[in-house]
């Protein structure tokens, strides 16, 4: 049962650290996904507000956040972007790129958001 999501539905959504960490408890998956379907928007307006005003301190902070998230949902591609503007932040170089980097990232997470929406629906209706 490495990826419950794969294995019940179309979605491609990496449920298998969660399932990990929680001793394959849905339950718990359930709530870790709520929890995050429900913190990510706060989350990237806070972080692109950071970005924006060239906060690098704040930028570390919140871009380390969502790094977390990508990595309970095992999204290397998401978890490689929130490292580089960690970096960004931590060597005060916040530019261009970082910009987009987090517009890359935000759509991404808005795939997640809806990818963990789809399961929640389905795991309620099953």
């Amino acid at each position: 049962m490495s990826n419950l999501a794969n294995e019940n539905t179309s979605l491609s959504l990496d449920l298998s650290y969660l399932l990990e960490v929680g001793n394959n408890n849905l339950a718990f998956v359930e709530k870790m996904l709520t929890h995050f379907k429900s913190d990510i928007p706060s989350l990237l307006a806070d972080l692109k507000e950071s970005i924006i005003l060239k906060e690098a301190t704040e930028v570390k902070l919140k871009a380390h956040k969502a790094k977390s998230v990508a990595g309970y949902l095992n999204d290397q591609i998401l978890h490689s972007l929130m490292q580089e503007i960690e970096e960004d932040g931590a060597k005060d170089r916040i530019g261009k790129s970082t910009n987009l980097k987090f517009e890359i990232a935000s759509l991404h997470f808005l795939k997640l958001c809806a990818e963990i929406e789809a399961y929640l629906e389905i795991t309620d209706s099953g």
